[in-house]
């Protein structure tokens, strides 16, 4: 075998080994209304509840100081194919965020095919995740009012179906 074939047999090998250390997770990759979606690069999935935040606001004296929001989601409801969920905001020193200074604060969203679906039950924690925005539904109230929320989907995780080797026919 000559030098350069052998280089270029190594330099294969190596990004061989490199791609499959890199490798994603298989839940990375997720089908939505039949679109399949890498979650951990597309713009368009939204981590649910959002991730613990650091900003400024505006201080009396006219100086800014530091501000750090906690997420947390708890499940208000299971349904057959979906859960609602609550989100709650605090501050750094635990307080209560008003729904004027964090609109994340008191948002009921609706989370459809979760896997832990039938595990869940009223009250449980709703760890984050990232999923996808797929609309609006609107629930009636028994006063006879009505409320919207925001419905994501968690998608289905591409799973690659094994290969399975078969004998020719004749």
């Amino acid at each position: 075998m000559n030098t350069t074939l052998k280089h270029l047999l190594s330099v294969a090998i190596i990004a061989c080994a490199i791609t499959g250390a890199f490798a994603q997770n298989a839940g990375d990759l997720r089908t939505v209304n039949g679109q399949l979606y890498d979650v951990t690069k597309s713009v368009l999935w939204q981590t649910i509840p959002p991730q613990t935040s650091f900003g400024s606001k505006p201080f009396v004296a006219g100086r800014s100081v530091k501000e750090m929001k906690t997420y947390a989601a708890s499940v208000l409801q299971v349904f057959t194919n979906s859960v609602l969920v609550k989100v709650t905001v605090r501050s750094g020193e635990g307080f209560a965020v008003s729904k004027t200074d964090d609109d994340w604060q008191g948002r009921l969203i609706l989370i459809k095919n979760h896997p832990r679906q039938n595990a869940f039950t009223t009250g449980d924690k709703f760890t984050a995740d990232r999923f996808f925005p797929v609309g609006v539904q609107t629930f009636n109230t028994k006063a006879g009012g009505s409320y919207s929320v925001k419905v994501y989907d968690y998608g289905f995780p591409n799973v690659p179906e094994k290969a399975s080797l078969k004998a020719p026919t004749r």
